[in-house]
């Protein structure tokens, strides 16, 4: 796999200091976009300050809460160029995982536990709904390729919603495409009469 890993556009091409406040509106709207090799933390601060991971409560999803938790204590620092190579092939973990996930992603553990919706601003709100619509879309397209029932209720993003998307940055625009061609298959798949059909297709396209 090869190019550069998207990066917000708010902070593309320039170094800054990201507080809490900041650091976690990027979050909601793009996801985790901090490659976790690629971080520098103080060992004292990790293991004094910080207290670690807390895999138990975030699972795979901790690197984030602990780029979180940071972030209260002091601003996070980004530096706007490429200063590693990171290698995804199709046996890594996050990338076969990618393709077989039928659960909820990990991240909106992290969310739940760093966003409260009565207080955030309706962008916000928003953004996480556009994640928890990526996230079905992936869980029913793995479920599909699996030629598995999905589930009763899909999160869904309305027209108005994916036009929004589609003005909002290229990262939104790239996934509101995708989520629409899988609500198209999801709703032809519950038409038994075409799912091995349709599953012969899914096989060969990478979500």
């Amino acid at each position: 796999m090869l190019g550069e890993r998207m990066f917000p556009d708010e902070i593309k091409g320039t170094n800054v200091l990201l507080g809490y406040d900041d650091l976690l509106s990027l979050v909601l709207k793009y996801g985790n976009f901090i490659t976790c090799p690629s971080a520098l933390m103080r060992t004292a601060v990790f293991k004094k300050d910080l207290g670690g991971w807390n895999g138990r409560d975030f699972g795979y999803s901790a690197d984030l809460d602990l780029w979180l938790r940071a972030a209260r204590k002091a601003p996070v620092g980004f530096i706007a160029k490429p200063l590693m190579s990171y290698r995804a092939s199709d046996v890594s973990f996050s990338v076969a995982l990618q393709k077989v996930r039928t659960v909820r992603h990990a991240i909106f553990k992290v969310i739940e536990a760093h966003y409260v919706p009565a207080s955030a601003d309706s962008v916000a709100r928003w953004n996480v709904k556009f994640l928890e619509a990526k996230d079905s879309a992936l869980i029913c397209f793995n479920l599909m390729k699996k030629g598995e029932p999905l589930p009763s209720v899909v999160e869904k993003l309305s027209m108005s919603d994916n036009l929004r998307a589609l003005a909002t940055s290229s990262f939104h625009r790239h996934f509101a495409l995708r989520i629409f061609a899988i609500r198209i298959f999801a709703t032809l798949y519950r038409f038994g009469f075409l799912r091995s059909l349709l599953r012969r297709s899914i096989s060969r396209i990478q979500a």
